[in-house]
């Protein structure tokens, strides 16, 4: 049976979200409210019709830490990130914890998305739903719009070299200066099957006067950890580096 990793952070923003409400207190004074219990059931049955998806019952709930190992990298890293989040956040997310205890995962010092990399990546029968992009950089079965869907260990390496040259505006790094999807999908199908793109991203940072530690920093930022990047003993993250080095 396969069981279906849910990014919970997304589906708890969802969830909350579409539960506030505003209303005119008296005339011109707004206030806006939210239903904690309605946020909180709203979750369940997101979660209920994710699973209803890939006929399944076995799930798990991967949140984000508090901390993120991406800050020690790079203290600007989600700087740019709006801070409000929706009303009652905190309170409904402790919820959600507490009536799903034995299916909630959280990993020290990472987010959501490494959760999923990292369990996916361990076992062939973990399916991701996430609506983050990112995660298509992580080789395996995906539940999407469209059913699940496969991505090859070379869609996925793919990808994520392509990320450590684009960057990410909405994470806040700036990859390689000058390169942009169409150079970069360029730049790294030059590259494929000769096992040197990491050269070829060097090349195109030094070509931009960066260095090669700002390109490694640029493509650790842009790692979605796998199970190979994890040490599941100590629980830290073997931080990627490339073969060539």
């Amino acid at each position: 049976m396969n069981t279906l990793l849910i990014d919970a952070d997304i589906l708890l923003y969802q969830a909350a979200s579409s539960c506030e409400n505003e209303v005119e207190f008296e005339e011109d004074i707004w206030v806006l409210w939210t239903d904690e219990n309605e946020a909180v059931a709203k979750f369940d049955s997101m979660v209920v019709h994710l699973l209803e998806k890939i006929d399944t019952y076995s799930y798990k709930l991967c949140f984000s830490h508090a901390k993120n190992f991406r800050k020690d990298l790079y203290a600007d890293y989600k700087g740019n990130r709006p801070t409000r989040k929706p009303m009652g956040f905190k309170a409904i997310r402790e919820r959600v914890i507490m009536e799903n205890a034995d299916k909630v995962i959280i990993y020290p010092n990472l987010e959501a998305d490494d959760v999923l990399g990292i369990l996916a990546t361990s076992d062939p029968n973990n399916v991701i739903w996430s609506i983050d992009k990112d995660l298509k950089q992580i080789p395996g079965k995906h539940l999407t719009e469209e059913g699940v869907i496969k991505v090859s260990q070379e869609e996925a390496d793919a990808f994520f070299y392509r990320q450590i040259l684009t960057g990410d505006a909405t994470d806040n790094y700036k990859g390689c200066p000058g390169i942009g999807p169409v150079k970069a999908e360029g730049i790294i199908k030059l590259a494929s099957g000769t096992g040197m793109e990491w050269s070829f991203i060097l090349a195109a940072y030094k070509k931009a006067g960066l260095s090669e530690e700002e390109a490694l920093v640029q493509a650790r930022l842009a790692r979605i950890l796998r199970s190979s990047d994890w040490d599941d003993e100590t629980q830290e993250v073997k931080l990627w580096t490339p073969t060539t080095v």
